[in-house]
């Protein structure tokens, strides 16, 4: 990986980021972010300015190769999400608008659900500056932050 193509992945690679993060947590993890660009970089849909970023439709091409789940449901519900957690089920959540405390504009961003009950959810959520972040969140933050959920099966 180049060091253009290492800051396009930092900074747009947040959905490739989180599916490494979520492979790591299913003992399936890649050695490196350059293991996975080798083995998923064809399916970035803007390599060239883009890196790392990922349709929500290629998500299944990259669980089903790295055995971690085999199709995904998207849902929008607060309580559809606690329930398919319950059960064991890992799952993506996007927000919509940026997550940070009292930001309103759009900024769509991919995180990996880690806890979630009725009062709230935490998340591992990687950043542009390359580390990931635990991020916690009350549960009316799912709303306001316009979240929905990819839950991989």
């Amino acid at each position: 990986m180049t060091a253009e193509q290492e800051k396009q992945f930092r900074e747009s690679g947040c959905v490739s980021r989180s599916l490494i993060i979520l492979a790591a947590i299913k003992n399936k993890p890649f050695a490196s972010w350059d293991e996975y660009c080798q083995k998923f970089g064809h399916l970035f849909p803007y390599p060239t300015t883009q890196y790392g970023a990922l349709f929500p439709s290629q998500i299944v091409d990259v669980t089903r190769a790295v055995g971690i789940g085999s199709h995904f449901e998207s849902y929008r519900r607060y309580q559809e999400i606690l329930g398919w957690h319950r059960k064991g089920c890992s799952v993506l959540i996007i927000f919509e608008i940026d997550f940070n405390l009292g930001a309103t504009g759009v900024n769509r961003h991919c995180s990996v659900l880690e806890k979630i009950d009725d009062a709230g959810f935490s998340l591992i959520t990687p950043s542009q500056d390359g580390k990931d972040y635990i991020g916690k969140f009350v549960a009316a933050d799912w709303d306001i932050k316009l979240c929905h959920g990819y839950v991989l099966r």
